[in-house]
Protein backbone atom coordinates (compact mmCIF):
# COMPACT_ATOMS: atom_id res chain seq x y z
CA UNK A 1 0.00 0.00 0.00
CA UNK A 2 1.41 3.42 -0.88
CA UNK A 3 1.99 6.00 1.86
CA UNK A 4 -0.59 8.29 0.22
CA UNK A 5 -3.24 5.55 0.16
CA UNK A 6 -2.45 4.53 3.73
CA UNK A 7 -2.69 8.16 4.84
CA UNK A 8 -6.12 8.54 3.25
CA UNK A 9 -7.43 5.75 5.49
CA UNK A 10 -5.83 6.77 8.80
CA UNK A 11 -6.62 10.43 9.37
CA UNK A 12 -3.87 12.66 10.62
CA UNK A 13 -0.65 11.68 12.35
CA UNK A 14 1.06 13.59 15.11
CA UNK A 15 4.47 13.48 16.71
CA UNK A 16 6.07 14.76 19.87
CA UNK A 17 9.58 14.83 21.29
CA UNK A 18 9.73 12.96 24.59
CA UNK A 19 12.53 12.03 26.93
CA UNK A 20 14.14 8.72 25.99
CA UNK A 21 13.15 7.22 29.34
CA UNK A 22 9.50 7.41 28.25
CA UNK A 23 10.24 4.93 25.46
CA UNK A 24 11.80 2.16 27.50
CA UNK A 25 11.08 -1.09 25.79
CA UNK A 26 10.16 -4.27 27.59
CA UNK A 27 12.80 -7.01 27.61
CA UNK A 28 12.59 -9.70 24.94
CA UNK A 29 10.07 -12.36 25.87
CA UNK A 30 7.92 -9.95 27.89
CA UNK A 31 6.57 -8.01 24.95
CA UNK A 32 7.05 -7.95 21.24
CA UNK A 33 8.31 -4.93 19.32
CA UNK A 34 4.87 -4.61 17.73
CA UNK A 35 3.47 -3.64 21.18
CA UNK A 36 6.01 -0.86 21.76
CA UNK A 37 5.09 2.75 21.03
CA UNK A 38 6.59 3.66 17.66
CA UNK A 39 9.43 6.13 18.02
CA UNK A 40 12.44 7.54 16.21
CA UNK A 41 15.64 8.39 18.12
CA UNK A 42 16.42 12.11 17.87
CA UNK A 43 19.43 12.16 20.18
CA UNK A 44 20.75 10.28 23.18
CA UNK A 45 18.10 11.92 25.37
CA UNK A 46 15.05 12.40 23.12
CA UNK A 47 12.76 10.31 20.94
CA UNK A 48 9.98 11.31 18.55
CA UNK A 49 6.81 9.36 19.34
CA UNK A 50 3.95 9.05 16.89
CA UNK A 51 0.25 9.29 17.69
CA UNK A 52 -3.08 9.31 15.88
CA UNK A 53 -5.59 12.16 15.59
CA UNK A 54 -7.17 11.06 18.90
CA UNK A 55 -3.81 11.47 20.67
CA UNK A 56 -3.28 7.71 21.12
CA UNK A 57 0.31 6.54 20.86
CA UNK A 58 0.83 4.37 17.80
CA UNK A 59 2.66 1.05 17.99
CA UNK A 60 4.82 -0.46 15.28
CA UNK A 61 1.97 -2.90 14.67
CA UNK A 62 -0.45 0.02 14.12
CA UNK A 63 1.91 1.54 11.56
CA UNK A 64 2.27 -1.82 9.82
CA UNK A 65 -1.51 -2.10 9.48
CA UNK A 66 -1.48 1.38 7.92
CA UNK A 67 1.18 0.29 5.45
CA UNK A 68 3.70 2.78 6.84
CA UNK A 69 7.22 2.36 8.13
CA UNK A 70 8.09 4.36 11.22
CA UNK A 71 10.20 6.76 9.15
CA UNK A 72 7.46 7.25 6.53
CA UNK A 73 4.95 7.99 9.31
CA UNK A 74 7.43 10.37 10.99
CA UNK A 75 8.00 12.28 7.74
CA UNK A 76 4.25 12.38 7.09
CA UNK A 77 3.59 13.77 10.59
CA UNK A 78 6.19 16.50 9.96
CA UNK A 79 4.58 17.47 6.65
CA UNK A 80 1.16 17.58 8.31
CA UNK A 81 2.43 19.80 11.14
CA UNK A 82 3.95 22.24 8.66
CA UNK A 83 0.81 22.25 6.49
CA UNK A 84 -1.47 22.78 9.50
CA UNK A 85 0.44 25.87 10.62
CA UNK A 86 1.23 27.36 7.22
CA UNK A 87 -0.54 30.29 5.64
CA UNK A 88 0.11 32.55 2.68
CA UNK A 89 2.39 34.56 4.97
CA UNK A 90 4.48 31.62 6.16
CA UNK A 91 4.46 29.31 9.16
CA UNK A 92 2.62 30.54 12.25
CA UNK A 93 3.75 29.93 15.83
CA UNK A 94 1.99 30.83 19.06
CA UNK A 95 4.61 32.59 21.16
CA UNK A 96 4.27 34.42 24.48
CA UNK A 97 6.65 35.69 27.13
CA UNK A 98 8.03 32.85 29.25
CA UNK A 99 6.50 32.65 32.74
CA UNK A 100 9.93 31.92 34.24
CA UNK A 101 11.81 35.20 33.96
CA UNK A 102 15.58 34.94 34.22
CA UNK A 103 17.57 38.00 35.16
CA UNK A 104 18.42 39.92 32.00
CA UNK A 105 17.51 37.05 29.67
CA UNK A 106 14.64 37.25 27.23
CA UNK A 107 12.49 34.11 27.02
CA UNK A 108 9.38 32.85 25.25
CA UNK A 109 6.95 29.97 25.67
CA UNK A 110 6.25 28.20 22.39
CA UNK A 111 2.88 26.45 22.01
CA UNK A 112 3.26 22.78 21.07
CA UNK A 113 7.05 23.12 20.92
CA UNK A 114 7.57 19.40 21.56
CA UNK A 115 5.75 18.70 18.31
CA UNK A 116 8.07 21.08 16.44
CA UNK A 117 11.15 19.54 18.10
CA UNK A 118 10.20 16.00 17.00
CA UNK A 119 11.56 16.19 13.44
CA UNK A 120 14.65 17.95 12.03
CA UNK A 121 12.66 19.73 9.31
CA UNK A 122 10.11 21.17 11.75
CA UNK A 123 12.64 21.95 14.48
CA UNK A 124 14.73 23.80 11.89
CA UNK A 125 11.72 25.92 10.88
CA UNK A 126 11.01 26.75 14.55
CA UNK A 127 14.65 27.51 15.35
CA UNK A 128 15.05 29.78 12.30
CA UNK A 129 11.90 31.68 13.25
CA UNK A 130 13.17 32.23 16.79
CA UNK A 131 16.57 33.25 15.48
CA UNK A 132 14.90 36.00 13.45
CA UNK A 133 13.27 37.29 16.66
CA UNK A 134 16.53 37.62 18.59
CA UNK A 135 19.06 38.12 15.82
CA UNK A 136 21.41 35.70 14.08
CA UNK A 137 24.27 36.13 16.57
CA UNK A 138 22.23 35.27 19.65
CA UNK A 139 22.46 31.81 21.14
CA UNK A 140 19.18 30.05 21.89
CA UNK A 141 18.64 27.47 24.62
CA UNK A 142 15.45 25.51 25.20
CA UNK A 143 14.09 24.63 28.66
CA UNK A 144 12.11 21.40 28.24
CA UNK A 145 10.08 20.90 31.41
CA UNK A 146 8.53 17.63 32.60
CA UNK A 147 5.01 19.10 32.16
CA UNK A 148 5.49 19.26 28.35
CA UNK A 149 6.06 23.01 28.39
CA UNK A 150 9.02 24.34 26.44
CA UNK A 151 10.48 27.82 26.75
CA UNK A 152 13.33 29.23 24.72
CA UNK A 153 15.82 31.75 26.07
CA UNK A 154 18.33 33.98 24.36
CA UNK A 155 21.38 32.75 26.26
CA UNK A 156 23.96 29.98 26.45
CA UNK A 157 22.86 26.61 27.89
CA UNK A 158 25.04 27.00 30.99
CA UNK A 159 23.48 30.36 31.86
CA UNK A 160 19.97 28.94 31.43
CA UNK A 161 20.81 25.88 33.55
CA UNK A 162 22.19 28.11 36.34
CA UNK A 163 19.14 30.41 36.20
CA UNK A 164 16.68 27.53 36.36
CA UNK A 165 18.62 25.87 39.16
CA UNK A 166 18.65 29.09 41.21
CA UNK A 167 14.86 29.23 40.89
CA UNK A 168 14.43 25.53 41.75
CA UNK A 169 12.96 24.78 38.31
CA UNK A 170 13.32 21.31 36.80
CA UNK A 171 14.01 21.23 33.06
CA UNK A 172 16.30 19.69 30.50
CA UNK A 173 18.40 22.40 28.88
CA UNK A 174 18.44 21.65 25.18
CA UNK A 175 20.30 23.13 22.22
CA UNK A 176 19.40 22.91 18.55
CA UNK A 177 22.00 20.83 16.70
CA UNK A 178 21.47 20.38 12.95
CA UNK A 179 17.73 19.95 13.48
CA UNK A 180 17.91 17.74 16.56
CA UNK A 181 17.34 18.48 20.28
CA UNK A 182 20.52 17.79 22.26
CA UNK A 183 20.83 18.16 26.03
CA UNK A 184 23.71 20.49 26.89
Amino acid sequence: MSAALAHASIGSLGMKAVHASECLQAPWGVSSISDDIAHVPLSRDFRAVLYDDAGRGLTYHDLGRMGLSVHAAWDLAARELLAKHSSSEGVEFLVRDAPCVLSGVQGWDIANARQWMAHPSTFTVLHRHLTTLVGPKAELSYAVRPDDEVAVYSCAPGLLRAGLSARGEAADVVAYSLGFPVVR
